[in-house]
């Protein structure tokens, strides 16, 4: 409210989930695995530059340990989202339908 406030309502164009961490178990309270960006702009005329960076040598050494039949690097990642929705269990991973995943990410690089 106080965003829309300051730059009102029309000129809301997204939110940007941070993804902190992969899913942990707090009993205490819910976990802290992400942040919520709200991306509001003040006019619309803007410019959104997208921004890369080389992982380094050290990173992809430590992170990207697989190699496909062509030589190329990939890691597996994190496959602990529950399903969502009636699209649950429509992404193939490793020869596999699994119901209770609903998303598969393998970087390559």
């Amino acid at each position: 409210m106080i965003m829309d406030a300051i730059f009102g309502p029309e000129n809301y164009r997204s939110e940007i989930i941070w993804k902190r961490t992969t899913a942990h178990n707090d009993p205490s309270k819910p976990g802290s695995v992400h942040d919520v960006l709200l991306f509001y702009t003040k006019t619309n005329d803007y410019c959104w530059n997208k921004l890369y960076t080389s992982y380094s040598e050290e990173y992809i050494a430590s992170h990207y340990n697989k190699v496909d039949s062509q030589g190329r690097k990939y890691r597996l990642d994190n496959l602990t989202a529950p399903s969502h929705g009636s699209s649950a269990g429509i992404y193939e991973w490793n020869g596999h339908f699994p119901p209770q995943w609903t998303y598969v990410v393998k970087y390559k690089i």
